[in-house]
């Protein structure tokens, strides 16, 4: 087979390319398909024009073809599911979306398929009127007293039931009409002890107002107040001029030369004795003065029976302060009944003072 000259091209090839040129240009359904196997041409052709025809069709008018079973029948649709599909479209209400009573589903007819429990009824939403209700209703949770179990003006709401918040009156308005209580309570008047100061070796016997004094000195001992020198310096002075008041004449004068250990040491020996009490003892000391203090503890406001907040006076004893306070160590005398003011009603018993 010869070659033309100049290094051209075979005619089978340039066919091949001119046909390829052909067919680039033709519109793809207008191309010609391969040849199909004899057996399976048919069933090609038959699923071509199927899908053709399908692909025109719209998403929404296709439907599925049903499942077919062991049998070779289509299987039924689950009535569960039918109707579990209509009470959602209904919305929970039992009706359909146009306002008819939906109809019952048709039993299954597969006798494998198992019915499925009720679902359990959906708890009520509150609304939101019905929850602010809820939140008015409501009242505060405060702890009944024993022995109150009305307000003492008649009424049928108790005391601990009284919202006070609710009727809160400006600066300038009276805060109550009528005010009844039992007054303050005073601390316990002191007891001496007899134990006397040391002065230069020398045992001296203190009345009882500077007794008091020296205790609550010797009860700082072992803590940083009893070193402090601006706390030392305010003890002695204020001592000193109780001593001259109620023992004239004496002969202390050097805050060094005081030694206050005998009545340190008589204070610890009154501590362990409190620590050595029994069970009982302890109870039935707590229950002393849960009944001294009883009476102080609540007052009548306009008929209504309330706590005290604070009814205590404060002890006397040496100021502590916080820091280096220029006072630390004065001493805060004991608070007399003339001394103290109190507000009560118009009309009301005042209260007794101590003995």
């Amino acid at each position: 087979m010869g070659r033309s000259g100049g290094g051209g091209v075979s005619s089978s090839s340039l066919s091949f390319e001119s046909s390829s040129d052909d067919e680039d240009e033709v519109p793809l359904a207008q191309r010609a398909r391969p040849a199909a196997p004899r057996g399976k041409r048919a069933i090609a052709s038959a699923s071509d024009d199927s899908s053709s025809s399908e692909s025109d069709q719209p998403l929404s008018s296709k439907v599925r073809a049903p499942k077919k079973g062991a049998n070779g029948k289509p299987a039924p649709v689950a009535a569960v599911k039918k109707v579990k599909l209509e009470e959602g479209r209904a919305g929970g209400n039992g009706k359909a979306p146009n306002g008819r009573a939906k109809a019952a589903a048709p039993a299954a007819k597969n006798p494998r398929a198992k019915a499925e429990p009720a679902a359990p009824a959906a708890r009520a939403r509150k609304t939101p009127a019905s929850a602010a209700k809820a939140i008015v209703d409501r009242k505060p949770l405060i702890k009944a007293e024993s022995g109150v179990s009305a307000a003492s003006n008649g009424s049928e709401v108790s005391d601990d039931d009284y919202k006070w918040w609710l009727e809160q009156k400006g600066d300038d308005a009276p805060k109550w009409q009528t005010l009844e209580h039992s007054g303050v309570l005073f601390p316990p008047e002191y007891e001496p002890h007899g134990v006397p100061l040391v002065y230069k070796g020398a045992a001296i016997a203190l009345p009882p107002v500077a007794e008091e004094v020296a205790t609550f000195f010797a009860a700082v001992l072992g803590t940083d107040h009893a070193v402090n020198p601006t706390f030392q310096r305010n003890f002695f002075e204020d001592f000193t001029e109780l001593l001259g008041m109620h023992l004239p004449g004496h002969a202390v004068k050097d805050f060094a030369c005081c030694d206050f250990s005998r009545i340190r040491a008589h204070l610890d020996e009154q501590t362990a004795k409190r620590k050595a009490m029994t069970k009982a003892e302890k109870e039935q000391a707590k229950k002393e003065r849960t009944t001294a203090e009883e009476k102080y503890e609540h007052c009548l406001l306009d008929g209504r029976r309330e706590k005290v907040g604070n009814f205590r006076i404060e002890p006397p004893g040496l100021f502590r302060g916080r820091g280096a306070h220029p006072k630390t160590g004065k001493l805060k005398t004991r608070v007399l009944p003339e001394q103290v003011t109190i507000n009560i009603g118009e009309g009301a018993k005042i209260p007794d003072p101590p003995a």
